[in-house]
């Protein structure tokens, strides 16, 4: 008996864990329609393992007690139809048993499961391209590769490679009721984070509360109380450098005005996620901008007739998120209350228009 006959005999006597075992048995199974116990036995001689139809038989049956306890898959049992099949002696009648692998996503889950990780910002492709293949015990790999490839990733050059470990300190720290230190960044020249500096030039220690994960606009952001602090903040995860839970228990104030009442509705004031006071407004605009504003605020606005060709609406918003929003749509929207509001962005705006004569001005004297 040669080698290689005696290394196929061992792994007939389970040199191969189960568990390996079911994984090459289920990723055989996803990549074909459907496959008989026999089809799955020659299937797994390239795999160097040699067993027993009612061996394999006995695996799938574990991996479908597996998949209904997790909800992630289920192996389906087909019994075809009996069919004839000629001998040498006469005509007999067999009737063969199919196993199908089905996954309780839709293509269409798939795609947006991949599509809202696929566009995070700060994350690195590699952390992408990992998640992608968690997504293969859902979906056959081919089908997953037609849904996407890297070039449909964004640049990850800025990303933070810590990106994904903070988020897992962070939930840690949430289920544990832990408060977190670390340290918050800043681009430098070199497209690299820089932390923030304390008065004597040290990476300066941030100490807070967390309170709830959020994504939005494509970020990943940390809802929380900053200690000594009332309020509540929101911070950049993908900024944040040596997170770290605090074992020991840390006293924060309460926080005031309710803040814990309603954290849906908190980020739904903060457009861009600015930790600035809560405002409400009026902003006139044309009948054909409803969409759009309703896409940034969402249905909480308020909406009256103003005249023939424009309504006023009303928004609940945090104010440095209200001005940088005027000044985008400043063409379009008008912001007309409260007064020192409207104050702010026609300062902001009368020093835009003198930035942009500056430089016209400049060009003026160059030419």
């Amino acid at each position: 008996m040669n080698d290689k006959t005696n290394k196929k005999i061992s792994h007939s006597k389970k040199e191969w864990n189960d568990g390996m075992l079911d994984g090459i048995i289920l990723k055989i199974l996803k990549s074909h329609n459907k496959l008989r116990a026999t089809d799955i036995r020659k299937a797994l001689v390239s795999h160097d393992i040699q067993i027993s139809d009612k061996t394999v038989t006995s695996h799938i049956r574990n991996l479908q007690e597996f998949g209904q306890t997790t909800g992630l898959f289920s192996i389906l049992e087909k019994r075809n139809e009996s069919c004839n099949e000629n001998t040498d002696s006469d005509i007999s009648t067999k009737t063969h048993i199919y196993y199908t692998f089905k996954s309780p996503l839709s293509d269409g889950h798939c795609k947006m499961l991949f599509d809202s990780f696929a566009r995070i910002k700060g994350i690195s492709n590699t952390h992408r391209s990992d998640i992608i293949k968690f997504m293969t015990a859902f979906k056959n790999e081919q089908t997953i590769k037609t849904m996407n490839s890297m070039n449909d990733f964004d640049d990850d050059r800025c990303a933070n490679e810590a990106l994904v470990q903070n988020v897992q300190r962070i939930l840690l720290a949430l289920n544990s009721s832990k408060a977190l230190r670390f340290n918050y960044n800043d681009y430098n020249e070199q497209k690299k984070l820089f932390p923030r500096r304390d008065k004597d030039g040290n990476p300066k220690t941030y100490i807070v509360r967390p309170i709830k994960i959020a994504v939005h606009l494509g970020r990943y952001y940390l809802i929380c109380q900053h200690r000594n602090h009332d309020n509540i903040s929101n911070i950049r995860i993908d900024r944040m450098t040596s997170v770290m839970v605090i074992k020991s228990n840390i006293t924060f104030p309460d926080i005031s005005e309710n803040g814990m009442s309603n954290l849906q509705k908190h980020i739904s004031e903060h457009t861009y996620m600015f930790s600035d006071k809560v405002v409400n407004a009026d902003i006139v605009i044309p009948k054909n901008f409803l969409n759009d504003i309703i896409d940034w605020f969402g249905n909480s606005v308020v909406i009256y007739k103003y005249d023939t060709q424009h309504y006023k609406v009303s928004v609940k918003v945090d104010e440095a998120s209200l001005i940088y929003w005027a000044l985008q749509y400043s063409t379009v929207a008008v912001v007309i209350s409260p007064e020192s509001l409207v104050i702010k962005i026609s300062e902001h705006l009368q020093q835009a228009a003198n930035n942009y004569n500056n430089i016209l001005m400049k060009d003026n004297l160059d030419g």
